[in-house]
């Protein structure tokens, strides 16, 4: 009668990196789309300049708004994210909540409320 082999237990939790440690799996996607989400809110800042000082119309801004409030709602699952242990790290976190921060103060936030 052959012998079957015991299955080795594996930890297949992710740790969270090491300070200077490049972060893998999950943390990785997270860091990326966190920095993505940053640059989207910049580009948003320079289609404002662009676009929108000189009398907008009603349409544009409707439309810009729609983006912001878009950005701002992803903004938020990535915050949910970031603030657990296992995927997150001080950097993405730190970068999401300025990210945050910046739409929030946008004058067209301050209008829909």
């Amino acid at each position: 009668m052959a012998r079957m082999k015991k299955k080795k237990k594996t930890n297949r939790r992710r740790r969270t990196p090491v300070s200077g440690e490049k972060p893998t799996g999950p943390a990785q996607g997270l860091a990326a789309a966190a920095e993505e989400s940053s640059k989207g809110a910049s580009a948003l800042t320079l289609r404002e300049d662009k676009h929108l000082l000189d009398n907008p119309g009603d349409g544009l801004l409707l439309a810009h708004k729609a983006r912001v409030v878009r950005l701002m709602q992803f903004g938020e699952a990535l915050k949910l994210a970031a603030e657990h242990p296992d995927f997150g790290g001080k950097k993405p976190a730190e970068m999401v909540a300025a990210t945050q921060q910046m739409l929030r103060d946008k004058p067209i936030c301050a209008t829909a409320k």
